[in-house]
């Protein structure tokens, strides 16, 4: 591997027996703090740093403590290395314009002491300084990769909530619509482990050949969804009208008065709610009318999805998706459009920009362009735009309204797929926008579409790692792969649906 014109010079040699005679220095407040600032503040068990350097709280000029964050690698010689089961990323002071890239290692909670922790760091570390590259830290925290699988507010475009029929307890997202033979065929493309969530239990191909065959059903929300989406409409309701009482209230106070403008427009304000409160009482008949019986929110039922499989093809990456063919008659051909997220009213296409990219998105419009192109392998890895602090990178969102970065570096992942087989596959990895933008991703995000700012496809959100209930690193399987496999199965399958 060529270094170009990197000036690095080996680190002195360290005994291990010196490290672990120092044991007693790693701290049970090192371990709890050292992360402070990342969404789940994982314990870190261990770091290849220590005791060379030590560690204390740093404070600002003010007095207050900083917070880390999570950057992506951008350029940095270790982008060209593919490794065996981890996350590679940059962990620096928020303000601060440097950020040290570290080999992350997540370990499940409780699993590997500090002592064999340091060992294992330090060892990693060595082999970095054997190919070259040292100026690289590892680092080992705890954490769980766990499906984001959970429940989730229903929308109406893409990034819908759904789950399958009789596992209620599982939610997931609705990916992205694909059509086949025309139009004649639509197709809704999500995660396996969503409609068939007992993975250990069932790891099967599923085909739907005939009409005979019972249908495997996907439905809008679980019945604990229904619940919470139902009582927010209601919650709804009663502010409109306590508005209304507010409102009329102003009106008789102003009635009768010598200026009149004051009257007029209180009157005009008191309409307005009244109007919008015909409005969600509508939303709420027809809300549970239409959809408060589970066989009435059918949307459609599953025809093909592989088993999940790991390391597959020459990228190795994880399969994990599902096939499924929408009842067309449960939606509106006058409102359907497609592969489209609509953010609505949750951000200003001023704020759109800023978010999505600081540094070079020169649209106004937030994603109102149906998505039909997608990332390739090369153009994830080697990034043409910026993030805020200048690196290349791709700046994502997915609904909900949340924002965050690919990573240009490819993590790896520990899986079990049943039984006890387990083994390793490559995710994408994507990482929160900024240290107050929370988490990527969150239960019930799995089987969402990733895309940029610029209307194209990224990935399909899989899993995250984090702890606790928290997830610091969000992980995807990019599109570019997920079509050639769905392409396989379905070679006239296309991106552009129309309903007629």
């Amino acid at each position: 591997m060529s270094l170009e014109n990197e000036q690095l010079t080996p680190p002195a040699t360290i005994l291990m027996d010196d490290i672990l005679g120092d044991i007693s220095d790693f701290n049970n407040t090192e371990s709890k703090l050292y992360y402070l600032g990342l969404p789940s503040c994982p314990f870190l068990v261990a770091r290849s740093s220590f005791p060379t350097i030590a560690w204390k709280q740093r404070v600002n000029y003010d007095g207050e403590t900083m917070l880390k964050e999570l950057r992506v690698v951008g350029n940095h010689p270790l982008k060209e290395v593919m490794w065996t089961s981890i996350d590679v990323v940059r962990i620096g002071y928020v303000g601060e314009p440097f950020a040290p890239v570290i080999l992350w290692i997540g370990v499940a909670p409780y699993s590997l002491s500090s002592t064999d922790g340091l060992t294992i760091a330090h060892k990693c570390k060595q082999i970095l300084d054997q190919n070259g590259i040292t100026d690289v830290e590892v680092e080992i925290r705890e954490s769980v990769v766990n499906p984001s699988v959970g429940p989730k507010p229903l929308t109406t475009t893409l990034g819908f909530s759904i789950r399958s029929e009789g596992t209620g307890w599982a939610e997931g997202t609705s990916g992205f619509f694909m059509a086949e033979g025309g139009n004649s065929k639509i197709f809704l493309i999500t995660a396996r482990h969503i409609i068939f969530p007992r993975i250990k239990l069932n790891n099967d191909e599923y085909v739907h050949e005939n009409t005979s065959q019972p249908h495997h059903n996907v439905l809008l929300l679980s019945d604990c969804s229904f619940r919470e989406l139902g009582e927010s409409i209601k919650n709804a309701v009663e502010a409109t009208e306590s508005m209304i009482s507010s409102q009329e209230r102003d009106v008789e106070l102003f009635k009768g008065k010598e200026n009149q403008n004051e009257f007029k427009h209180a009157q005009a304000e008191l309409d307005k709610t009244k109007r919008a409160l015909e409005q969600h009482e509508m939303i709420f008949h027809e809300f549970y009318m239409h959809w408060g019986y589970s066989d009435n929110r059918i949307i459609g039922h599953v025809i093909f999805s592989p088993p999940v499989s790991l390391g597959v093809g020459v990228n190795g990456f994880m399969e994990d998706f599902a096939v499924i063919e929408m009842d067309t008659s449960k939606l509106d051909a006058n409102n359907f459009l497609g592969n489209v997220i609509d953010l609505g009213t949750l951000i200003t296409p001023e704020d759109f920009v800023d978010m999505v990219h600081p540094l070079t998105l020169q649209t106004t419009e937030p994603l109102h362009t149906p998505l039909t192109v997608f990332y390739t392998s090369r153009e994830m890895r080697q990034p043409h735009t910026l993030d805020e602090n200048g690196e290349p990178c791709i700046i994502v969102l997915k609904r909900g309204l949340t924002i965050g970065r690919v990573n240009n570096v490819a993590s790896f992942t520990r899986r079990y797929t049943g039984g006890d087989k387990h083994g390793i596959s490559k995710e994408w990895p994507v990482l929160p926008r900024n240290n107050n933008s929370g988490p990527f991703s969150s239960n019930g995000d799995s089987g969402a579409l990733i895309v940029d700012g610029h209307d194209r496809m990224v990935s399909l959100l899989t899993s995250g790692a984090g702890h606790r209930d928290s997830l610091d690193v969000a992980y995807s399987t990019p599109m570019v792969f997920l079509l050639e496999r769905i392409a396989q199965r379905f070679s006239q399958a296309h991106l552009k649906p129309v309903l007629s």
